[in-house]
């Protein structure tokens, strides 16, 4: 259902009638106004926009309403006769009960990590997932809201974790961005219960400008062979042609750079190295230069025409400064590895960032209450 831009009042109405119409009452003229409701996207929620001129012949700006399955039977308050929206703005209906709901129309978006951050291990994570994903279905997705999972993950590894590890109680998001940025996917319903998957070639596309996967290799084929057992692969860019990832040792991992640094500049590419992880090991990502979990964030902020401010990242360690460290708002979850605190305390303190106390998704949950994008 496309909003109307004259919509003084829109109505979203939990049901599980299949065609419901709301009946805007003229009780100057005795007549019903009968508008028909429309799917959300968002299990049983329907919505409806009713433009000014919809309630022209009243004296106020209140609107009186009560909603029919178009077969007989209408839902109308416990007590009186009408539901009333009594000022223009956005509203909820669910088991006979009026809510205002102001972000109606103010779609934000939510780019989050996920193990650590959205999903972790024991009832407190697992509680604050299914909080989350009930926030998300029931609130933020039917303003037009986008979740966004940017993760280190495979897509097939996420695709395995939304239908069948945390299956029921993970709000299933609209984009994933995997690899350190350098793949986007987006969710597309194949019309039969189950959802697809679609790699954003135009991103991808962008990626190939001062970027040679053969020779990306053998620079690091080459820093391998000369540490030994200091250095290893982990993927080849096989899966991810615009990133090649090495486990180095931290005694050699200056060294490995410096190597690969003049292998790249000789061959005139231009690679970003990427270094995460804590302790006597890291990883470290070689990717193409326009890729990176903060530049996907912003192609995917921009395509779905989310305000900066209206765009919060959210995440639990080090390598999640990556996105983090935009112009975005930012949340930085309760149960966040210290070398991400420590990276918080460095920061302005100008609000942008906030640093939850609640753990998991229930952190993200208290970041976006407190930043007013709850």
């Amino acid at each position: 259902v496309t909003v109307a831009t004259d919509a003084t009042v829109t109505i979203f109405y939990h049901t599980g009638w299949e065609a419901p119409r709301l009946l805007l009452a003229n009780e100057e003229e005795d007549l019903w106004t009968e508008m028909l409701m429309g799917a959300t996207g968002q299990g049983l929620w329907k919505r409806v926009s009713i433009p000014s001129q919809a309630g022209s012949g009243q004296k106020s700006a209140a609107l009186k309403f009560v909603i029919s399955n178009g077969q007989g039977s209408v839902d109308h308050p416990p007590s009186g006769s009408h539901y009333v929206c009594p000022v223009p703005g956005g509203y909820k209906l669910q088991s006979g009960v009026l809510t205002s709901f102001s972000h109606a129309l103010e779609p934000s978006m939510v780019v989050s990590d996920l193990d650590g951050t959205m999903v972790g291990n024991g009832p407190d994570f697992d509680g604050g997932t299914a909080a989350f994903k009930t926030y998300w279905e029931d609130s933020a997705a039917l303003s037009g809201s986008v979740l966004v999972y940017n993760t280190g993950r495979s897509i097939g590894q996420v695709v395995s974790l939304l239908e069948e590890e945390k299956q029921g109680f993970i709000a299933i998001p609209d984009v994933v961005i995997t690899a350190v940025g350098t793949k986007i996917f987006d969710r597309k319903s194949s019309g039969k219960g189950v959802d697809l998957w679609d790699e954003d070639t135009a991103w991808s596309a962008r990626l190939d400008e001062k970027w040679d996967l053969e020779v990306v290799r053998e620079a690091a084929e080459k820093a391998i062979s000369k540490n030994d057992t200091q250095c290893h692969w982990l993927d080849q860019g096989t899966e991810h042609p615009h990133r090649c990832s090495l486990s180095v040792n931290v005694g050699v991992l200056s060294s490995v750079k410096d190597d690969l640094q003049r292998a790249f500049d000789d061959a005139d590419l231009r690679v970003k190295m990427i270094v995460s992880g804590v302790g006597e090991w890291r990883y470290l990502d070689c990717v193409a230069s326009n890729a990176g979990k903060l530049e996907a964030l912003e192609y995917v902020r921009r395509k779905h025409h989310i305000p900066k401010e209206r765009c919060a990242s959210c995440g639990d360690s080090g390598n999640d400064t990556l996105m983090l460290a935009g112009e975005n708002p930012a949340i930085v979850v309760g149960n966040a590895q210290p070398d991400l605190r420590d990276w918080v305390l460095h920061q302005p303190q100008t609000g942008r960032i906030v640093q939850s106390d609640a753990i998991g998704a229930r952190g993200i949950l208290e970041g976006l209450a407190r930043l007013h994008l709850y």
